[in-house]
Parts: C-alpha cells; sequence; structure tokens
C-alpha cells in the first residue's frame, strides 16, 4: 500500500460525538468485519440534546463510511484520524481471474440496496400477488405462465437439429417466435390479464442489480416468444433520456472541443466541409436564440447586434435571479416528507407510462419561464449566445473556409464562441433524437440462448424508432417550454441509442452486435471508450437520505432538487454536496467509484453524426419504413438474422450442450418468492441473479 493511495476520510467538527468517533475507531483497528462495528453505532447512535446539526453530520458520515467499508476500500487509523485507501479490485484487470473478481466487486457493491427493495412491504405484496394463482379466461394464471417451459423450449430446439441443415433455419422459425410488445399504460397481457408494465416490473426485479427511476422520457417493452403457451418472456428492455454529458460519446459524435480540432485540423479537412460547419454553427445560432423568451432581457436591436454592454447587464440578472432562486427557497423549507418525495427513492412502482399529450398553456410558460429559476437560465443562455454573436460578427465572413475556420478555433475569443455554439447544438438534440439503454437482457432459459442479444438488436428495430416518434410526437419539451415561455414541441427522430456496461470488461450482451442490412451498410454497436468512473451508484438509498437531510439543515433549505432545470445529475452533485457539508476533504477521491465502464453507441441512421450535429435535418435510416408493412420486414429480417448468427451456433457449439441446460431450467425455482423472499441475507451479500 502506498502513501499516496491513503485518503483521509475525517469530518469536521461534530461536538460531543467526537468520543463515540474516537471508540470506534479503536474497534476498527482490530475489527476482521469494520463493518458490523460501523453498522452497530447506526442501529443505535448515541444522542446529546441540542446536538442537532452535530447529530447529522456524524450519522451521514457513518452512513458514507459504511458504504465505501463495504465496497472494500481498507480503513487505516493514524493519528488518531482515520485514512481509507481504495479497494484492490479497482486496480485495472486483465487476467480472466482478475476480471471475474473485479466483477464480484461490482456486483457485490450493488447487492445491498438490491437485496434492501425486497424488504419493503409493498415489494413483497407485489410479489406475492403476481405469483398467486387466479382464473382468467377458463384457466388458472399466474406469473409463472409467463416464464418459459424449458423442457419444452428444448424439444423444440433438439427437433431442429435433428433435421437436415437446409431445414434447421425453418424450423428454429417455428421453434422461437420472438416479437416485440411496447409496454403502454393500462394495457393487460391477453394471455394472462395482467397488465404490461406489473410483468415488466416484476421480471425487473430479477435483475442483479437495483433499478432507480429516471426523469425524463422512458419508453418500456417486452420481448415475447409466440411459440409457446401465454407467450413467455424472453427478455425486457427500457429507453429512457440519454446522459447529458458523456465524453466516449461525444467525443465520436463531434460534441467537444477535442473532438472539433481534430476534425478541422485533420489534413483532409477542406473548404466545403469548413463552408458546412460555418453556415451550422451560424444556424445554431439563430435557432438556439429563437429558443428563448427575450423578453424583459434585452430588445431585438440588442439581440440582432449585441454589445459587451448588453452582456455584462445579463450576467448581473443572471446573478441576482439565482440569489432570487436561493432566498426564495430558504422561505420554502421543505418539510422531511416533501425531501424525501424529490429525492432518492427505491423504484416500488414504473414511473408512470402515460405521456401527457395536454400542452402546457401560455400561461403556465409565461409564468414558469419568468421565475426565479428559469429567468436565471434564460439570461444565462443569452449572455452566452450573444457572446458568440458578437465574436461572428466581428469576424464577418472570414470562418467560411478551412484556414479562417481553424484561425477562428485559434483565437480565445473565437474558441469560446464555437464551443457555445457546439454546446448549444447538442442541448437542442440530446433530450430528443438519443435514448439510452437503461434495461436490457433476457430472462431465464433464453438468456442460455443469447437472448440478450436478441434484445439489443431488438432495440434498433424501426420498430422501436416509430413508436417512440408516436409516443412524443406532440410531447412538448419541459425544459425548453420553460425557456420560451411557450409549449416547444421538436420532431421525436431518434438517430442514437447509447449505454454503458456493468464492468470495465467486454459485455458478453452488447460485444459483437453487427446487423446487415437490405439497404446496404451495416448496423453495429461501437465500443466508443470508457467512463471516467464516478457516480454516486455505490452509496444506499438511505445514505443519501441522511447527506440530503444533513444538507436541508444547514442550507437551512433543500437547495439540490429533482426539478428538471435546476442542474444535471442532482442525485451525484447531492452527495458531493453532503460529502462536503459533512466535512471530507478532497469529495472526488470518494465520489469517484473507480468502476470504469465501457460506453456504447448504436447509430440507427448512416448519417448519424451529421444529423446530431445539426449538419443535416433528414435521417438516412438503415431500414426502410414507410409503412407499417416495411417496419414488421425490417423486424422479422433482425430476428431472422439472431436465429442465423446467434441462435444456431449457440446449440450446436460441440463444447457445450446448452439444451440440457435449457431442459434442466426450473421455472419454480425461479420465482422471486423463491429466490428472495424466502432468503435472508448471508455474510452481507445476496445471491446472485
Amino acid at each position: 500500500m502506498t502513501e499516496s493511495s491513503l485518503n483521509l476520510f475525517w469530518p469536521s467538527s461534530i461536538g460531543p460525538y467526537q468520543t463515540d468517533l474516537d471508540q470506534l475507531l479503536k474497534c476498527l483497528e482490530t475489527a476482521n468485519s469494520p463493518v458490523n462495528h460501523v453498522e452497530c453505532v447506526l442501529k443505535n447512535p448515541p444522542q446529546y440534546p441540542s446536538k442537532k446539526e452535530d447529530e447529522l453530520r456524524f450519522v451521514a458520515y457513518l452512513h458514507v463510511l459504511r458504504d465505501l467499508l463495504r465496497q472494500k476500500w481498507e480503513p487505516q487509523v493514524r493519528q488518531g484520524k482515520l485514512y481509507l485507501s481504495p479497494p484492490k479490485w479497482t486496480k485495472k484487470a486483465s487476467d480472466p481471474d482478475s476480471i471475474k473478481q473485479h466483477k464480484k466487486a461490482v456486483q457485490n457493491s450493488l447487492d445491498w440496496e438490491r437485496s434492501s427493495q425486497f424488504e419493503n412491504p409493498s415489494v413483497r405484496k407485489f410479489i406475492q400477488k403476481m405469483e398467486r394463482t387466479r382464473s382468467f379466461g377458463n384457466k388458472q394464471v399466474s406469473i409463472r405462465n409467463l416464464i418459459a417451459d424449458g423442457e419444452m423450449l428444448a424439444g423444440k430446439l433438439q427437433t431442429a437439429l435433428a433435421t437436415h441443415p437446409s431445414k434447421q433455419i425453418e424450423i428454429l422459425q417455428e421453434s422461437i417466435q420472438p416479437y416485440l410488445q411496447q409496454v403502454e399504460p393500462k394495457k393487460r397481457c391477453s394471455y394472462t390479464y395482467f397488465f404490461l408494465q406489473d410483468i415488466w416490473r416484476y421480471f425487473r426485479y430479477t435483475w442483479r442489480t437495483p433499478y432507480n427511476s429516471t426523469p425524463g422520457r422512458q419508453i418500456f417493452y417486452l420481448v415475447r416468444d409466440g411459440a409457446q403457451p401465454f407467450h413467455p418472456i424472453i427478455g425486457i428492455a427500457a429507453l429512457g433520456s440519454s446522459l447529458v454529458q458523456l465524453t466516449a460519446r461525444d467525443d465520436v459524435i463531434g460534441w467537444t472541443p477535442t473532438a472539433f480540432a481534430e476534425r478541422i485540423f485533420d489534413e483532409k479537412f477542406e473548404d466545403e466541409e469548413a463552408n458546412l460547419i460555418a453556415n451550422t454553427l451560424i444556424q445554431t445560432l439563430s435557432l438556439a436564440i429563437d429558443d428563448i423568451d427575450t423578453s424583459k432581457l434585452a430588445n431585438a436591436s440588442q439581440i440582432e447586434f449585441p454589445d459587451p454592454a448588453i452582456i455584462e447587464q445579463l450576467k448581473q440578472t443572471e446573478k441576482d435571479c439565482r440569489k432570487s432562486r436561493i432566498e426564495w427557497l430558504k422561505k420554502k423549507q421543505l418539510s422531511e416528507e416533501q425531501q424525501e418525495l424529490t429525492g432518492d427513492q427505491l423504484p416500488l412502482q414504473l414511473p408512470n407510462l402515460q405521456v401527457d399529450r395536454t400542452l402546457p398553456s401560455p400561461e403556465v410558460c409565461t409564468q414558469n419561464a419568468t421565475d426565479a429559476l428559469y429567468k436565471a437560465k434564460r439570461a444565462h443562455a443569452l449572455w452566452k449566445l450573444l457572446d458568440a454573436r458578437l465574436v461572428l460578427l466581428s469576424n464577418d465572413q472570414n470562418f467560411f473556409d478551412a484556414e479562417g475556420l481553424r484561425e477562428l478555433w485559434r483565437s480565445s475569443d473565437g474558441h469560446r464562441a464555437i464551443c457555445t455554439l457546439i454546446r448549444a447544438n447538442k442541448k437542442r438534440k440530446v433530450g430528443i433524437n438519443l435514448m439510452d439503454i437503461i434495461v436490457c437482457g433476457a430472462i431465464a432459459p433464453y438468456n442460455i440462448l443469447l437472448g440478450g442479444k436478441l434484445v439489443t438488436m431488438l432495440l434498433a428495430s424501426p420498430q422501436v424508432i416509430d413508436e417512440y416518434s408516436r409516443k412524443y410526437d406532440q410531447h412538448a419539451s419541459t425544459i425548453a417550454s420553460q425557456l420560451k415561455g411557450e409549449a416547444v414541441i421538436r420532431e421525436p427522430k431518434l438517430a442514437f441509442l447509447g449505454t454503458t456496461s456493468l464492468y470495465a470488461s467486454n459485455s458478453s450482451q452488447y460485444n459483437r452486435i453487427r446487423i446487415p442490412t437490405p439497404l446496404g451498410g451495416e448496423l453495429r454497436l461501437l465500443n466508443m471508450g470508457f467512463t471516467k468512473g464516478y457516480g454516486s451508484v455505490h452509496f444506499g438509498v438511505d445514505t443519501r437520505t441522511h447527506l440530503a437531510k444533513l444538507l436541508a439543515h444547514t442550507n437551512s433549505a433543500q437547495l439540490i432538487n429533482n426539478r428538471f432545470g435546476e442542474g444535471v445529475n442532482p442525485k451525484l452533485r447531492r452527495v458531493g454536496a453532503g460529502l462536503a457539508a459533512v466535512g471530507i476533504s478532497s469529495v472526488d477521491r470518494f465520489t469517484k467509484h473507480r468502476s470504469k465502464r465501457i460506453v456504447y453507441g448504436l447509430p440507427l441512421c448512416t448519417n448519424c453524426y451529421e444529423f446530431l450535429r445539426g449538419e443535416t435535418d433528414v435521417p438516412q435510416y438503415y431500414f426502410s419504413m414507410k409503412n407499417e408493412d416495411e417496419i414488421q420486414s425490417a423486424t422479422d429480417f433482425i430476428i431472422d438474422f439472431w436465429r442465423t448468427r446467434w441462435l444456431l451456433p449457440r446449440i450446436t457449439h460441440p463444447d457445450f450442450d446448452q439444451l440440457s441446460k435449457v431442459a434442466s431450467f426450473d421455472r419454480g425455482k425461479f420465482l422471486l418468492s423463491v429466490r428472495e423472499l424466502q432468503k435472508g441475507r448471508e455474510d452481507g451479500q445476496s445471491s446472485e441473479s
């Protein structure tokens, strides 16, 4: 262990609780299981009258310490203070054994939060309800009917293997008949009468990882097998609003300064491409300004021909509004119940899947656009854009060729202006034309048959693109509408899907996903790089709640909310601010969970990056999708390709008897009541899904 690996983990003043902390440190120095000692103190923490802030800080500190110790951070006491060194598993894994250890450590880090959801009475009640047998259509049904019969499935596949190779694919088409079913609100399963969202929710609980709902756009799917009775579930999937900031992805698309510089300084960069970029920047500037309600901020002349004075005026308006926002929050102190409602909670039920097609009234938009939060955002966005316009006007037409654009980029003013416009274009695209794969995988026994690859491939189908467009075709963009002061509806042309792996090593599910298309070209899932390893996933819900309580007390208000427009990633910002309120120095050392993940991207059109950069308005999709027949044909094409490329080689592999695994699958043991509700935690870990 090197000296540099040690990180001081020490709170600021905790008053009389310092004595209790000192006693705990003595136990940690000799304890075989430090976590247990911290747990004991948390179960019955000491209390001192009139020391509320000290108590909140001490308890929050212990919660964070407990979570880090669960991650296998190593404690060391020096000169009466606690130091922590990162877990050994965070070192780069290269050989099979170290990769396996890394995966196990990541799984363990998530098990506590996942296991805790099964202790919730409402979750247990839901599981029991889904597994209870009831009558429907003169049959007795339960969720068990939606879990495939492994013996039946293996028998059908064995029949395919026993036929002549020329007939195998034809038999496989009859053996497994996948189809994609959107989970729509209040829509029920035709075979069991369960709500589709309840079916999705039940199978999501079988996942290894906990599920936390996210704000923004979402669309959920079941993949089902029409070849078996009741059409059991092959897999589940969900798309959600994309992460705003993901450097590896943004580099590939061209949304970062680094990517822009590499492009314009490439030896093949020519005047024609420079002209396209220059016109795109000007168009982006015009569209971005038009997206803002500029009333009471600047007049038409100031916007058309800005000067430094109006920019400084807008900066002051932003500063004044942010100050007013904080004062308003302090006056409107949130109760503990409100705090829990707007904070982080386990997903006891799916988010409301219903899209509200009732557009916000002009009065509501205007009111929201003029409140302190959004007026500050309007002022900030406007002065940034006017500053960029001032720079472009001063350069006149000198940046429409390659050398002129390079010269503009080399100048500090030009660099700043171009970066502003790159970000403005990204803001217009990231919430509408990109979605993240937030859930994707197969349900046993289809996972044995590479059903996860099928689910991934189907998310790239025209059916998903079309249903996303239908779902959000009249859906007003929340933040954009507040900034504009009226309902803003942008055409939902889905062009890109992104996701990240759970581990730093290649994902067996996402690896080598390629789909040759009838129109030519290849739809391909790309490895775009790695995340930087920051996040809040390694801190439990109760820890985040106690950090939020401390923040609410010390600030006399809840200044970090989950409200749209308040800022990106409120969960991580709350954790960081909470650690700072505890008194932890070098907060980023502890918000960095050090588990880098692979960033994957799936362009859905041949001109995906040009479209996302605003250089064209029309995405050229890989599949023709002019009508329902073409959409269905494309989906069938993807399924057939999966059968040929993945299913057949899987079941014919000479070294693995996959069909015996499928045949021996016991769906009774797969039920959550058996796997989760009837067992407790063993050695601080839950069993593997």
